[in-house]
């Protein structure tokens, strides 16, 4: 599926696009996940700023993690991975920060559908 087959905004894939490096099984799995659950749009474009502020220099990557113990994908979510040369400790202890300053605030507005965490 490319994204001009998709109900989301060229631009608004663009955007992505720039942010996120894409780390897809199929063309397109990223695109459709957020299609299938838009409201996870404005965690993904308000995500970089908050990021930085405790990873500076960190890739951020997207993927559909699929729990193998289910035979529903209404279980898959969406991972948004944080690639970073700091000290995998430190790192750690950032990705917590950065859980309690931001994630733990705006969880709920991904209806569960989404997590952060270390690549």
């Amino acid at each position: 599926m490319t994204s001009n087959t998709l109900n989301i905004p060229q631009n608004k894939v663009e955007q992505l696009r720039e942010i996120y490096t894409f780390k897809d099984r199929e063309p397109g799995e990223v695109l459709q996940f957020i299609e299938k659950y838009p409201f996870l749009m404005s965690l993904l474009l308000e995500a970089p700023d908050k990021v930085r502020a405790f990873f500076p220099d960190a890739l951020l990557m997207l993927k559909v993690d699929i729990d193998p113990e289910s035979c529903s994908k209404e279980s898959n979510k969406l991972v948004l991975l944080i690639k970073s040369d700091i000290d995998p400790e430190e790192s750690v202890d950032r990705l917590e920060e950065l859980d309690y300053a931001w994630w733990s605030k705006v969880e709920e507005l991904s209806q569960h559908k989404m997590f952060t965490n270390l690549a």
